[in-house]
């Protein structure tokens, strides 16, 4: 049985996205529980996505969404960068898009003049993420949506089989997290009994359906603590909680201390 793997090597737990330029990849079978960009820079080799083997070489980039079992094979000399990150920071417009792509890769071919630009982009944004440079955080979301708009405007697409109910209801959760679904909603959604939802997502996921969500919303929260000045209230509507009371419990339970410590905490470590 495939695991759904987290976000990996974030270096904060508050950080939605992960910048790594790589050439001693994976063959591994997996999926992850964000977005994923693989770009090639050198050599060459098969993104399997799906089942579905697809020839890249210097100048593709492939999306990989959290509904992808995702593997590499037949690489030769290859370098790429790979980029994770949470469907939060994606611009609007652009997720839409990409959500209706159902049942297909997602992929491009930069020419020379794009592709220059998009490593120029990302050496640039890299750079930034390893300094933690004043806003590097903006530059790594910058550069993230500007490559999907740009993979949008020129996307091949190839059809995949998506043959698992749970990998659909995982996206949707990390979509609508802010409206806090039921089991039931999601559960409907994607066409299964409640009950027989419930242990299917607990035996792919490894946690309940319940304690799913919950870590989604108070991770999402904890993020805008430290990244916003919005209120404790609003924070906590955006999150998808009910009331503050629940907020509170539930985020003194995951970080052990209240939001506004957490807050206070981060900015005392920022003035020295």
């Amino acid at each position: 049985m495939y695991r759904l793997g987290k976000m990996w090597n974030q270096e904060r737990d508050d950080e939605p996205f992960y910048i790594y330029k790589n050439s001693d990849v994976s063959t591994t079978k997996h999926w992850h529980d964000c977005f994923e960009l693989e770009f090639v820079l050198k050599g060459s080799c098969n993104e399997v996505i799906n089942g579905k083997s697809i020839p890249v070489s210097v100048g593709d980039i492939t999306l990989i969404t959290p509904n992808d079992l995702h593997s590499l094979s037949k690489i030769e000399d290859l370098t790429i960068y790979t980029l994770m990150f949470a469907s939060e920071i994606i611009d609007s417009e652009i997720l839409n898009l990409l959500l209706l792509q159902d049942e297909k890769i997602i992929w491009s071919h930069f020419d020379d003049r794009d592709f220059q630009y998009a490593v120029n982009l990302l050496d640039y944004a890299y750079k930034e993420y390893c300094q933690k440079n004043k806003f590097y955080d903006r530059f790594a979301k910058n550069a993230i949506n500007q490559l999907l708009f740009m993979i949008a405007r020129g996307s091949k697409f190839e059809y995949s089989k998506r043959s698992s109910p749970i990998q659909t209801a995982v996206l949707y959760v990390q979509t609508h997290f802010q409206s806090n679904p039921s089991l039931k909603e999601v559960a409907d959604v994607v066409n299964l009994d409640p009950a027989y939802f419930s242990v299917r997502f607990h035996d792919f996921v490894g946690v309940t359906f319940k304690q799913y969500l919950n870590d989604i919303k108070i991770k999402y929260s904890a993020k805008q603590l430290l990244q916003t000045t919005k209120s404790i209230a609003v924070i906590s509507y955006e999150s998808g909680y009910e009331s503050i009371s629940q907020f509170y419990r539930e985020f003194k339970k995951k970080y052990n201390c209240s939001p506004m410590k957490y807050r206070k905490e981060f900015e005392n470590r920022d003035t020295y």
